[in-house]
């Protein structure tokens, strides 16, 4: 674990949509596995959060095996075990978890499997996203779990998610990992698009809230055409882009 590698630690790190249909388990070696989630990944070493009341015992120099679900292209998923060691932690934040710094056994190298997995995170993490034409808006309507609603805007959007602008009124504890209701109309459609989504990330400014949204593929009814609604839409947006240059 202490051998280093200038080039491995100058890796690239992916970070945000590449991860959100990535799973982490981390399994210690008296044999118990917790659940987490990715802040970001490298050939090197990961950052992955943990509920804190789950792993309070771990510490520094710890070594254990952490596994990943990477999805593949179309269906499927590979699963890759990789021994880490924990290298730093930081303290339990409002969102109840612990963030850990791993860092790969050294023999993870370039070529192997993981390596390969992260290739297909960055074809991923690169997918086309387009913003609606000017004067063009589209609205979308968010609804929480507990059944808080509030309207927005899509500022932009791709085949698996969309970043859209809120007002401040949507309350900041109401932003978190679970699934919500969203439904929105396509300029290029005579219908409605509804799915359920994940809320990945947010940025609050005065008067006004920008939340990242990942589409999830799994739970949502009739996905699959509405996506494919979507990507239409996509390519229509990229034609009228290319026709202005």
């Amino acid at each position: 674990m202490k051998e280093k590698c200038d080039d491995k630690r100058n890796a690239r790190r992916y970070r945000g949509n590449a991860l959100n249909r990535v799973e982490a388990v981390v399994q210690t070696t008296d044999g118990k596995s917790y659940d987490g989630r990715l802040d970001d990944v490298s050939v090197a070493g990961a950052a992955i959060r943990l509920a804190a009341n789950e792993a309070p015992h771990f510490k520094i120099g710890q070594v254990m095996t952490i596994t990943l679900r990477v999805p593949l292209p179309g269906h499927g998923y590979q699963i890759i075990d990789i021994p880490a060691e924990i290298r730093n932690m930081t303290p339990e934040d409002e969102s109840g978890t612990v963030r850990c710094g791993l860092e790969f056994d050294h023999r993870v190298q370039a070529g192997s499997a993981f390596y390969s997995a992260l290739r297909t995170l960055a074809n991923r993490r690169n997918e086309p996203r387009v913003a609606p034409a000017c004067g063009e808006e589209i609205t979308i309507v968010l609804k929480t779990a507990d059944g808080e609603e509030v309207e927005g805007s899509v500022q932009d959007i791709s085949a698996h998610g969309a970043r859209v602008m809120i007002g401040s009124e949507f309350a900041k504890d109401s932003i978190g990992f679970d699934n919500i209701a969203l439904s929105f109309q396509l300029p290029s459609e005579d219908h409605e698009t509804s799915a359920t989504g994940i809320i990945r990330n947010h940025r609050i400014d005065q008067d006004e809230t920008v939340v990242g949204i990942q589409f999830d593929d799994v739970d949502s009814p009739d996905f699959t055409a509405h996506q494919r609604d979507i990507i239409r839409y996509l390519m229509q947006r990229q034609r009228d882009l290319l026709r202005k240059t």
